[in-house]
């Protein structure tokens, strides 16, 4: 029995090197930095994203918001993370937002989908949000208007 259960140990481990010689790593190509300007009836939010294109059609971003980060007496951390795909003439935007005011514990966790034209740059979209306040959370929902921009 102990014959078997070397001979099994050896076959598998010979097996995952093999499988790892004959596979394939690919890792996504760095397109750049992409920033965005956010409308909403709360005001103006600018996000600077590092596009990763991970093939095909498919994009991954991962960002901030320089206006977030730098506000003394506003949000000290902020965290984006999403992707974009594009189909025929439109681009698909979805993205989560991590934040954390500085002086008081409120944290707010968004996640923001966006339609933009492919031509123009320019869309619209939703933020839902979910704002932690203490022990009662609650929910917004906003409208926004969506508009690539120079990155400053």
């Amino acid at each position: 029995m102990k014959a078997y259960k070397k001979f099994l140990i050896v076959f598998f481990i010979i097996f995952f090197q093999c499988l790892c010689l004959f596979s394939n790593a690919e890792a996504g190509t760095y397109i750049g930095e992409l920033c965005f300007q956010f409308v909403s009836v709360e005001g103006t939010t600018d996000y600077t994203f590092s596009v990763t294109h991970m093939g095909g059609n498919n994009y991954s971003l991962h960002g901030f918001s320089p206006q977030l980060v730098s506000s003394k007496g506003s949000y000290g951390g902020t965290a984006a993370h999403g992707s974009a795909t594009i189909s025929e003439d439109q681009i698909f935007m979805n993205f989560n937002i991590s934040r954390k005011r500085d002086t008081s514990n409120v944290t707010i966790d968004s996640v923001v989908s966006a339609v933009l034209n492919v031509n123009t740059f320019k869309g619209d979209g939703h933020v839902t949000s979910i704002i932690y306040a203490g022990t009662d959370p609650f929910v917004s929902v906003m409208d926004v208007e969506v508009e690539m921009v120079e990155c400053q």
